[in-house]
């Protein structure tokens, strides 16, 4: 039985999280971490979120949960909550799975440092889908070549905070990776207003914000007398919860080293 700790319990993936690890029966909540000004601090999580967890309190932070000691840590946060519980993980041994979104360079740099001493599985998405997306954008950016535009448009509910959304950005890399270059050479967020020709080689990335869009990817490769289309659909937090518990189980084997969801699926 792996058993884990849910940093932002509260938030929607935090309770996504939660209601899918409740129904694993290899799965055991052990914790859970909910930011310092939360009313709902110091609540049983059994309150919180069912009997099938242990009869513990929700804490603001790593170092107060029960016992952290080898246990999977699950973070959908913030970046700044993220980085403030790296130290602590180490300290602790606890493998991590990281799927917060809006980590910048200088946090990825942390990150990685983090698992030279613990394993951690790091991913903007976690569902099978967008995962195997990542892989088909690679491939198509390799065979189609610069004859083909990339343009890139995500679209999320109004509440997200990050833009372009992380699993966007990812997209651009993968892409980039596929051209054998590097995305800050060739990433354009936006078009904005004006009469600028597109560049070649160029990869575009748009964001749409509005309702409860749960989460739409659309990579276009635009080339002479035809586009293709590649794409995903998220109709619920279900399928990144689902990832993120299928992550926990195969990190808590593993030795330190950063790894992606493409190492837990088998699909690299």
């Amino acid at each position: 039985m792996t058993k884990i700790i849910i940093n932002g319990l509260m938030g929607r993936m935090g309770q996504e999280i939660a209601k899918a690890a409740l129904a694993d029966r290899d799965i055991l909540i052990v914790g859970a971490i909910e930011w310092a000004g939360s009313r709902d601090v110091g609540k049983s999580l059994r309150e919180l979120i069912g009997p099938g967890a242990h009869d513990v309190r929700l804490v603001s932070s790593l170092a107060e949960a029960d016992e952290p000691f080898r246990k999977v840590v699950i973070d959908f946060s913030t970046a700044e909550a993220t980085m403030d519980m790296l130290t602590t993980l180490v300290r602790n041994e606890c493998p991590a799975v990281v799927g917060t979104t809006g980590l910048d360079a200088h946090c990825r740099k942390q990150l990685a440092k983090a698992a030279r001493k613990i394993p951690v599985v790091y991913q903007s998405n976690m569902s099978l889908g967008m995962n195997i997306l990542f892989q088909y954008t690679k491939r198509a950016a390799q065979l189609l070549g610069e004859e083909y535009d990339i343009e890139i448009v995500e679209a999320h509910h109004n509440q997200k905070v990050d833009s372009p959304s992380g699993s966007a950005v990812t997209l651009a890399e993968e892409a980039a990776l596929g051209r054998g270059k590097k995305l800050d050479k060739l990433a354009v967020f936006g078009r904005g207003r004006g009469k600028k020709q597109r560049g070649k080689g160029e990869i575009g990335i748009s964001a749409i914000r509005g309702g409860s869009i749960v989460g739409e990817h659309e990579v276009m490769f635009c080339g002479p007398g035809e586009t293709l289309r590649l794409g995903h659909t998220a109709v619920s937090r279900s399928a990144f919860a689902q990832g993120a518990i299928a992550a926990a189980k195969w990190v808590s084997r593993k030795k330190p080293g950063l790894y992606s969801m493409a190492d837990v699926l088998g699909i690299k």
